[in-house]
């Protein structure tokens, strides 16, 4: 028995040592990078400047560092790529702060809220993306887990305990873990072979323009999307919009009550602090509006926004927006693909507003 043990030690140290080695060296993701690599970013921020280029970072690090380093905002946004835009000449004030993350849950409003508030950073105002996604307990994505004891800081005031699920979430998702990752190790090795053989050198540069061939992150923390994504043809916006990849719907049936009751605990809590808290809901193009208000497969997002609505009134929250883009003065070609609204179409939709 222990001779077996042995061979099988001998035939696997080997490989998970090759395999830890690529994960940490190569590292596209930016799991492995120290804490110098998110400071000097957001240094960048506070001299005004901009980031082009910036890609596979972890964005709820970088949000995390940018709450902690900069000094209180009266408006900040919590959201996902569907309110990134959204900049501070939107919002009609200098002290602003866009804190979207890529597909945004409601985990992820616990934790930034919960960093402003051991901050004592509470900002007057928090727009708040509305996603689908906040109310589906099957959701599948695991990103906040970078910031999981804010989040569980955050629960655990407002009075609920984290299942054991979560915990062995964030177990598996530890950085010693990602070192012995089969699937970080493919996209290792696709990115070591992307470079030709040569580790990955740094991914973006500093700018001080506000477009670029590449993403640009501003210095408020809004976006402005790539030459690519910005100029692609009406044609193949509309093909997109037709057969959309909505994330936010994947294994979504019902609206989930506990997280409803979380999510109603956190607004109540922002109001109690003094927040001003306002739904933004960017709306879908025309094509996948049909699509998701006719088709079965995406039933529950009449009961969703049924109940958006009703929490809203309920808490005397104002809601700017639906996703119905026609009584919101919105066309085909006013759309990046089937769920992000143009920046110039987003800004004067959002003008009268202030």
């Amino acid at each position: 028995m222990m001779k077996n043990i042995l061979k099988l030690l001998f035939f696997f140290t080997p490989i998970l040592a090759i395999m830890a080695a690529v994960n940490l060296m190569v590292d596209p993701a930016k799991i492995f990078v120290s804490d110098s690599y998110y400071d000097t970013i957001v240094g960048h921020f506070s001299d005004k400047k901009n980031i082009a280029g910036l890609s596979n970072c972890d964005d709820r690090i970088l949000q995390k560092k940018c709450i902690e380093h900069f000094p209180a905002r009266e408006v900040v946004i919590f959201g996902s790529s569907k309110t990134m835009e959204v900049d501070s000449v939107m919002a009609n004030t200098s002290s602003f702060f866009n804190n979207g993350v890529s597909r945004a849950t409601l985990p992820d409003m616990m934790a930034l809220y919960w960093l402003y508030r051991k901050q004592n950073k509470v900002p007057k105002t928090i727009y708040i993306g509305i996603d689908p996604s906040f109310l589906n307990a099957n959701n599948e994505e695991k990103r906040y887990m970078s910031y999981f004891h804010d989040y569980k800081d955050c629960m655990a005031f407002l009075g609920y305990s984290l299942p054991l699920k979560e915990y062995v979430d964030y177990l598996k998702n530890l950085k010693v873990m990602q070192l012995f990752s089969a699937t970080y190790f493919q996209a290792s090795f696709q990115a070591f072979a992307e470079n030709r053989g040569h580790l990955p050198k740094q991914d973006y540069v500093v700018t001080t323009r506000f477009t670029e061939d590449t993403q640009v992150k501003h210095c408020d923390g809004s976006i402005s999307y790539g030459k690519k994504y910005r100029e692609m043809t009406q044609s193949d916006v509309d093909k997109d919009a037709a057969n959309p990849l909505l994330i936010e719907f994947s294994r979504f049936s019902a609206i989930d009550p506990a997280m409803q009751q979380q999510f109603e605990s956190l607004l109540k809590l922002m109001q109690k602090d003094g927040v001003t808290v306002v739904f933004l809901l960017p709306p879908y193009h025309p094509a996948t509006y049909k699509l998701i208000t006719s088709d079965p497969k995406y039933a529950v997002i009449l009961p969703v926004m049924s109940y958006f609505h009703d929490v809203a009134n309920r808490l005397n929250i104002t809601f700017i927006g639906g996703i119905d883009p026609e009584p919101l003065g919105f066309h085909t070609q006013d759309f990046y693909d089937g769920k992000h609204v143009k920046r110039a179409p987003l800004a004067n939709w959002l003008s009268p507003v202030h």
